[in-house]
């Protein structure tokens, strides 16, 4: 499935009735996730308007993790995640295909966006896999060491050291 990259398109198809939450006809990759990976917060507050579900519960479970499958510089989806977010988005469901490569890498590799993740509450110890671990579960602070960006381990290992200590008082 291709979102388009129009921004009038979403809205002329939600004009003419299309049901926001309406899966695809063979997968069960929905238009939400698509628009999590391409459309924009206006886009999105579009979506929302008209019925959009993105409940930890939905179909579209995992929005938040499609949009970081995809951040880049040039597709920077920071500004999405925080509105899926603000808007009640799951932080710590995978995508409807599980974590990918991609998805671990993008998270790996892009500081500033574990730093997003981590300030929203997300669970740094979860564990994920991919064919760097050779599809062994591996938690996120590991996957960081095997990718070399001891930078973000850093970060996950602090994190992990604040919640111990918190749950010790």
């Amino acid at each position: 499935m291709q979102f388009p990259k129009s921004f009038h398109y979403p809205a002329t198809c939600l004009a003419r009735g299309a049901d926001p939450n309406a899966p695809s006809a063979n997968t069960t990759h929905t238009i939400l996730h698509c628009a999590a990976q391409h459309a924009s917060v206006g886009t999105w507050a579009r979506l929302l308007a008209a019925g959009a579900d993105i409940s930890p519960t939905s179909p579209s479970a995992g929005l938040v993790a499609n949009a970081a499958s995809v951040h880049s510089p040039t597709n920077d989806r920071i500004p999405v995640i925080s509105y899926l977010l603000d808007h009640g988005a799951g932080i710590d469901l995978l995508t409807e295909r599980g974590v990918t490569t991609r998805e671990t890498h993008t998270v790996v590799v892009f500081l500033h966006l574990v730093e997003l993740l981590l300030e929203r509450d997300a669970d740094g110890e979860i564990k994920t896999w991919s064919l760097t671990t050779k599809m062994k579960g591996v938690g996120v602070e590991e996957l960081a060491e095997i990718c070399g960006r001891e930078e973000v381990g850093e970060i996950l290992r602090r994190q992990r050291i604040n919640r111990d200590a918190a749950a010790k008082l």
